[in-house]
C-alpha cells in the first residue's frame, strides 16, 4: 500500500478518535485544534487563564403587604346560549374512475359503438389516457376522453389498470 494511502486511513483514524472523545464529553466542545501547528489571529500565545466565577449575592425581598380586602361584586349569571349540534356530513370519498391507455404506436380509432362496423367518432395518439366508463361488450371498452367525447375503444389498443376486474374477465 503506497504511503498516502496509509498516512490518509491514519489521519480519518485520528479524526474519528477525536470526534468520539468531543462526542462523549472527554474533550470540551469549543476545543480547538491548530492546523499544522498554525494559530489564528485569534489565538494568543499565552496559556489559558482559568477564569473565577464570583457568587451571586441575594438581597431578601420582603413580600407585600396585602392590601385591605376589596369589595366583590356579585357574579351575575350570563344567559346560556343553546348551540343546536349540526349533524356531520359524513365525507364520501369517491372512487376515481378507472384510466386505460393506448398502446397502440399508431394510434387508435375511437367508435361510436361496440363493433367495427361502427362509424368511428375519433382517433387518438399512443399514449391517451382515456377513462373507462361501464363494463365491455364483446372486448370492446366504453371510454370517455378528457376532451369529452365518448365511444368504444377495442381491448387491444389499450392497457387496462392493473387489477381491473370486469364481469367479461374469465377466470
Amino acid at each position: 500500500m503506497s504511503r498516502f494511502f496509509k498516512f490518509l486511513i491514519m489521519v480519518a483514524a485520528i479524526a474519528n478518535l477525536v470526534l468520539i472523545f468531543v462526542y462523549e464529553g472527554q474533550i470540551p466542545g469549543d476545543f480547538h485544534i491548530p492546523f499544522l501547528g498554525q494559530m489564528s489571529e485569534n489565538e494568543s500565545k499565552e496559556p489559558l487563564v482559568e477564569e473565577t466565577v464570583l457568587p451571586v449575592q441575594t438581597e431578601e425581598v420582603a413580600e407585600p403587604e396585602i392590601a385591605e380586602e376589596e369589595e366583590v361584586l356579585p357574579e351575575t349569571p350570563v344567559a346560556e346560549v343553546e348551540v343546536a349540534e349540526e349533524p356531520a356530513e359524513e365525507a364520501v370519498e369517491e372512487e376515481e374512475p378507472p384510466v386505460c391507455r393506448i398502446i397502440s404506436l399508431d394510434g387508435s380509432n375511437v367508435r361510436s359503438g361496440p363493433g367495427p362496423d361502427y362509424e368511428v367518432v375519433t382517433s387518438y395518439p399512443y399514449d391517451t389516457v382515456l377513462v373507462l366508463t361501464g363494463e365491455p361488450e364483446i372486448g370492446w371498452y366504453p371510454v370517455l376522453a378528457e376532451d369529452g367525447t365518448e365511444g368504444f375503444i377495442f381491448e387491444t389498443q389499450i392497457e387496462l389498470p392493473e387489477g381491473y376486474v370486469t364481469e367479461e374477465t374469465v377466470y
